[in-house]
């Protein structure tokens, strides 16, 4: 059954667009109106889903109005303005303090999660022999690669790489950095 996509003609340039080029043309400029409120927001205040919801006409915390406000969010990160979520009630503008210590150890957790993730689906492969060699070498290079991540993105190698920094008073390379993870502590 094929779908039947209604089309629009833009006052601007007379082009045919289908409903779901109009519907990414207006989530597009919805995300760009609440991206204006989220710059506008000092370090520690608050918006509320209720007046994001005003702003983007969509519920933020489900469906269209979630992917709205989550490209809002994402476009403000390059503005150097991060937000947090306040559960069931909206987000609040993070100061500098609540970024250095919250949102390392989030992203950290969800890249260790994924990496864990990934190698359990590799794992599923019942039938390594029947793979291509070249399938097998992407195979084994990908479980490495992941366990790496994993590993890497242990909660404890943030304090063994905090430590080193303190003890050297400098940044240290991303060679020593990824030394701290084989070094086992005793």
């Amino acid at each position: 059954m094929t779908k039947e996509i209604t089309t629009i003609v833009t006052e601007s340039t007379g082009e045919l667009l289908s409903s779901r080029d109009k519907t990414q043309i207006e989530n597009v400029e919805l995300a760009n109106k609440l991206l204006g409120e989220l710059l506008d927001l000092a370090q520690g205040e608050q918006i509320s889903y209720s007046d994001i919801q005003a702003i983007i006409v969509h519920d933020p915390q489900f469906g269209r109005g979630r992917a709205i406000m989550d490209s809002a969010r994402d476009m403000a990160i390059d503005k150097n303005i991060v937000t947090g979520s306040i559960t069931n009630w909206g987000l609040k503008r993070l100061t500098d303090s609540q970024i250095t210590n919250s949102v390392v150890v989030s992203t950290v957790e969800r890249v260790r999660r994924a990496a864990k993730r990934g190698i359990r689906k590799y794992h599923a492969v019942e039938d390594y022999s029947g793979l291509t060699r070249d399938e097998q070498l992407r195979h084994q290079a990908s479980v490495c690669h992941l366990g790496a991540l994993a590993q890497a993105a242990d909660a404890s190698n943030i304090t063994k790489i905090e430590t080193k920094i303190q003890e050297s008073g400098k940044t240290i390379s991303i060679e020593s950095t990824f030394n701290l993870f084989t070094t086992q502590t005793t």
